[in-house]
């Protein structure tokens, strides 16, 4: 087969064609990785340029969410709701919260509920223009399409996803912590289903204002549900109130012909039926310690592209790079037909070992 341009081998791949090659999706983070690929001087942090640089020239399609640059460990914020904020060198963690009861993070979510219904179909940090100064996530719709453009233009032939959107059950889990959700959860559940209402009609009205096949063929739905032995809240409740909210917005983006990718780390079989049932096209990351092999995945449900697979909390950090090859080299002979993308099971992160991640890169770069 001859040689295609990515955005064909990424079609191709999505639509159960066989591609030249499996195509190689992923979201960086990870110094190292930028220094041997892209010729630079050697780095201990790197910008959105420095990972712009390394996907494309190593990456098929990147993640939109996954061009961000790299913290100063240790530095601390406060956000709008007074929580305190501690930078690593590739995410934050909270440290503290301003509020104790389940009273005050109610309030905090009435008073979120109101800004989201204010601001649709922006986000409501969406204030400025923010390429290159921050997430295109926040991105505002009137010049929307000029910022995804810029991007592509840098990332030279790679294929950008749009950035990842969520019905925000995961933010009620960051917002209240898990002593605080819990206690909400039971005792006063409508005022989640309010979160995820106002966040929803915000993504459906934003999908409407920003979709273009043209500038991609996909977008990722990005909400952890689950963890390594199964769900984090009841099934019930996710049948009920949160596949319904994933299920609309996959239809606004369908409606403009995108595929759509849903991501959750952790055990998802007791729910997959239900999260299948929504429409999505596709699932990540697939991860092999959590029970979700793409082979088994792939013999129940074979209409399901899947992405990931290649296990970035124990294979990436702590296998010879040998390991790692035979595992590509499995990816891609199930890949072959079409319906895989090849990628770490998350994100290529710090703790990754350079040699295991060239060897992932390379191996899925051979013919």
């Amino acid at each position: 087969m001859k040689k295609t341009d990515k955005r064909e081998r990424i079609e191709r791949a999505l639509n159960f064609n066989a591609p030249d090659r499996v195509p190689y999706t992923d979201s960086f983070q990870h110094a190292g990785l930028i220094h041997h690929y892209t010729d630079g001087a050697k780095i201990r942090s790197w910008t959105t340029i420095d990972v712009i640089k390394l996907a494309a020239k190593v990456a098929d399609m990147v993640q939109g969410w996954g061009l961000g640059p790299s913290f100063s460990k240790g530095e601390r914020s406060v956000d709008r709701h007074g929580i305190t904020w501690e930078t690593e060198e590739w995410y934050s963690n909270i440290v503290a919260r301003p509020y104790k009861t389940a009273d005050d993070y109610s309030i905090v979510l009435e008073n979120e509920i109101k800004r989201i219904e204010k601001s649709m179909p922006d986000y409501p940090e969406a204030e400025q223009n923010m390429f290159l100064d921050d997430d295109l996530l926040m991105a505002p719709v009137k010049n929307f399409s000029e910022i995804f453009r810029n991007y592509l233009k840098l990332l030279d032939g790679t294929v950008l996803m749009y950035p990842d959107v969520s019905p925000g059950l995961d933010h009620l889990y960051t917002l209240g912590g898990w002593e605080l959700f819990t206690e909400v959860f039971f005792n006063n559940p409508e005022i989640f289903v309010a979160y995820m209402e106002a966040m929803t009609k915000m993504h459906v009205e934003r999908a409407h204002a920003i979709a273009d096949y043209s500038l991609s063929p996909c977008v990722l739905i990005a909400c952890d549900i689950a963890h390594k032995e199964g769900p984090l809240v009841s099934p019930e409740f996710l049948s009920e109130h949160y596949f319904p909210r994933v299920k609309r917005i996959a239809d606004a983006y369908h409606e403009h012909g995108l595929k759509v990718f849903y991501h959750s780390e952790g055990n998802l079989w007791p729910v997959l039926d239900d999260l299948a049932s929504t429409g999505i096209d596709g699932l990540n990351p697939c991860e092999p310690h959590s029970h979700m092999d793409v082979k088994d995945i792939r013999e129940k449900y074979p209409a399901l592209v899947l992405w990931g697979g290649v296990d970035n909390s124990y294979m990436l950090i702590y296998d010879p790079p040998e390991k790692v090859r035979n595992r590509v080299e499995e990816l891609k002979e199930f890949g072959r037909g079409g319906g895989l993308l090849i990628g770490s099971t998350g994100q290529i992160h710090p703790a990754c070992k350079l040699k295991n991640l060239v060897s992932m890169i390379e191996t899925v770069h051979a013919h």
